[in-house]
């Protein structure tokens, strides 16, 4: 029986992903071509994550547009859901936070000031002003 889920997020940015996965702890796998779940099990990829001390990983897969999307299987893995939340939407949001960052740093330079805020559900809030 396959827990396997997609994520339904778009990856555009694989650098944006990799500096996600080194901010909340996470091992990025570049070129790995296979992840593990249940039970050992392995499926095709084209990048993998990984965190220290869990036995699965996530699959980054590539779709036919270009861009990736995760695969995992969270079943009985608590410490892997807790780092990249539920349906990883703690990774998503990192990453998300990543290409903004990436995306406003012409900005700066034109003298934009940014305000980043954190509430108490963990959201990030990115503001920017003149």
């Amino acid at each position: 029986m396959s827990h396997v889920t997609k994520v339904n997020f778009k990856v555009q940015d694989i650098g944006a992903l990799r500096d996600a996965c080194a901010d909340l702890g996470l091992e990025f796998h570049e070129g790995q071509k296979t992840f593990k779940w249940w039970g050992g099990q392995t499926q095709a990829c084209d990048h993998a994550i990984s965190m220290k001390g869990a036995d699965h990983e996530i699959g980054v897969v590539r779709r036919p547009d270009g861009s990736y999307e995760l695969r995992w299987d969270a079943f009985g893995q608590q410490a892997l859901a807790a780092k990249v939340g539920g349906n990883c939407s703690k990774l998503c949001q990192a990453y998300s936070e990543k290409v903004v960052l990436k995306n406003t740093k012409a900005l700066l330079a034109r003298g934009y000031a940014m305000k980043r805020t954190v509430n108490q559900q963990g959201e990030i809030k990115i503001s920017l002003s003149r």
